[in-house]
């Protein structure tokens, strides 16, 4: 048989595209130089971790050099899953601008880019065009679009640009994404993870026909992590809308593989819109049954919907131990105050009125004078707490922590940077949320009993303090417990801002008989006795006084304030 050029040419052509598919390549590429559609204009999500703000910069330090500067945002493939087939039409950046009293930054050559490694090729790349501006968003539209396609994989969104200033813009939010941020560092010549001063400003748009619809993320829970059988709790967490539908109800559920121990449908009373957030507490959760359990907390039916779009982010899992040997928790309220502030003594009111509706006898409540305008009755352990949990967290007082433990991820916001377990009475009380979560953390089972004798020597003034612990329950660091002692006066007369007339300052951490942060007792044979002794300042008046022990996990770094957590407290009165 003969064939013509034609014909041999057709062959050809026909033999190319069976082998390569539509795109003419061997493997599928991820861009669409042909998009079906002018997707501008169709439904389009927006994919980040920042807030629009610019407000803190990093990079290479001011020098003469020019840096070729690169920053990155990972997106996950439980993430992209949901916007398989859509593609990614918007890239944005923003650059932070400089310093008055600074040099003068040197920029230029901004370019965008998608990679599936960090260090790998470009999958997609493109130099920006126009004016590089600072202090704002650089927005480009993708040529050709970026479309996501199955199998998916991690992509990494980034930029880069040569400059010889801090010219990486970054958000300034307090609970930056972990491992969601990355920047070059340009000493090192590698990348690293980005975990302070804020989230990357980048973000990408994302459009198409196959948007994501009905999208709930469970970003975080404060939960029990030691119950007992059939003794309701409390949990707290923070539920996020990522779809492009309003967010009006859900089930959050609690189960352990088939077994469903609890469900409650959750209607919002105003709907909550894409990437807001919503904190909720949920009481009264029972474990029938004595274990260790990995128990799964999970969103469900949003909107009444069978399934969400996006079902990787739904569940977050905390191991539980459930015994019934183990006893009601005490927590510890620790106050950071001043006779000098303007704004603690309705910080005090929020907190009595919180302490009325738990429960005094579950409850308490150490006021340190230290920090912000502390006034004259500052001790050497109130310094010691302030230097560690409050002067880098919080601007002005009232303060408060509850267990040492850090809310931050469920409601409760710092004024710091990173965030800690310090947080604003007065911002909390005032959304009426201070006393349930007194009562979450008090609802969690402790997993240490305390027993506390003393003996006073009214003449030498002399305090012998015993400390008796069981372990009830598996605990990290078991051989490294912290046990703190510290001495509380009340009715003390003198001034307070804010106040007119006679204020009494109660609670009021005059002394330790330990250092307020702890010292270390081995608990490896599931039990600890400590005596100590202390003998009291003249200034202290003994029947005004009362004993504070506290147990809890002794970090391994002792300036790490959001390694700490208190297990168990106790309080006797001094002089009976």
């Amino acid at each position: 048989m003969k064939f013509n050029f034609k014909q041999i040419l057709f062959v050809i052509v026909a033999i190319l595209f069976v082998a390569c598919g539509p795109d003419g390549g061997g493997i599928e590429q991820p861009v669409d130089n042909k998009p079906d559609k002018d997707l501008d204009t169709t439904i389009q999500f927006a994919l980040q971790y920042c807030e629009d703000t610019i407000l803190t910069a990093l990079g290479q330090e001011y020098s003469e050099t020019v840096f070729e500067q690169s920053a990155a945002i990972k997106l996950t493939e439980a993430q992209l899953n949901a916007f398989v087939l859509n593609r990614i039409i918007k890239m944005s950046v923003g650059l932070h601008g400089q310093d008055k009293n600074s040099v003068s930054t040197q920029y230029s050559g901004l370019k965008f880019w998608i990679r599936e490694e960090l260090n790998g090729e470009d999958l997609w790349s493109q130099e920006f065009i126009g004016d590089i501006n600072l202090m704002s968003w650089n927005e480009m539209i993708l040529s050709p679009y970026f479309k996501i396609k199955e199998p998916v994989y991690d992509l990494y969104i980034g930029y880069t640009i040569h400059a010889n200033g801090l010219i990486i813009g970054c958000d300034g939010s307090q609970t930056p994404v972990k491992d969601g941020c990355y920047i070059y560092d340009c000493a090192s010549k590698r990348w690293i993870q980005h975990t302070e001063m804020g989230n990357m400003c980048v973000k990408c748009v994302v459009s198409g026909e196959n948007m994501p619809q009905n999208d709930a993320a469970l970003v975080a829970i404060e939960t029990a992590e030691y119950a007992k059988p059939n003794v309701g709790y409390t949990f707290v967490a923070t539920i996020a809308n990522k779809a492009l539908e309003p967010l009006n109800s859900f089930d959050i559920v609690v189960k352990s593989g088939k077994n469903e121990y609890f469900r409650q449908n959750i209607q919002l009373e105003k709907a909550l819109n894409r990437d807001e957030q919503y904190v909720f507490f949920v009481k009264d959760i029972k474990l029938p049954k004595e274990g260790e359990i990995d128990l799964e907390y999970v969103v469900e039916n949003v909107n009444g919907a069978e399934l969400d779009d996006n079902v990787d982010d739904n569940t977050i899992v905390v191991k539980t131990v459930v015994a019934k040997n183990l006893v009601d928790r005490v927590i510890l309220l620790e106050n950071m105050t001043g006779d000098a502030c303007s704004n603690c003594p309705a910080g005090h009111a929020y907190i009595e009125a919180a302490i009325e509706e738990v429960g005094a006898d579950k409850c308490i409540w150490v006021a340190h004078h230290a920090g912000y305008n502390a006034g004259k009755y500052t001790s050497n352990q109130s310094d010691t707490i302030a230097s560690l949990f409050y002067n880098t967290q919080m601007s002005y007082a009232p303060g408060l922590m509850i267990n040492r433990t850090n809310l931050l991820s469920v409601g409760v916001t710092t004024s710091g940077t990173p965030g800690g377990p310090i947080f604003s009475v007065n911002e909390v009380a005032s959304r009426g949320l201070l006393a349930d979560y007194f009562s979450m953390m008090q609802s969690e089972m402790s997993p240490v009993a305390l027993d506390v004798q003393h003996a006073y020597n009214a003449e030498t003034r002399e305090l012998e303090v015993t400390v008796k612990g069981d372990v009830l329950a598996k605990l990290p660091n078991q051989d490294r417990l912290s046990v703190g002692i510290a001495l509380l006066e009340d009715e003390l007369k003198g001034s307070q801002a804010g106040v007119s007339g006679t204020y009494y300052h109660n609670h009021v951490c005059r002394d330790g008989v330990v250092s307020i942060l702890g010292e270390v007792v081995n608990a490896g044979g599931n039990s600890f006795e400590i005596t100590r002794k202390k003998t009291l300042k003249d200034a202290f008046v003994p029947e005004n006084m009362t004993i504070v022990v506290w147990v809890g996990n002794k970090p391994t770094k002792i300036n790490d304030a959001n390694d700490y957590e208190v297990y168990q407290s106790y309080k006797v009165k001094l002089v009976k």
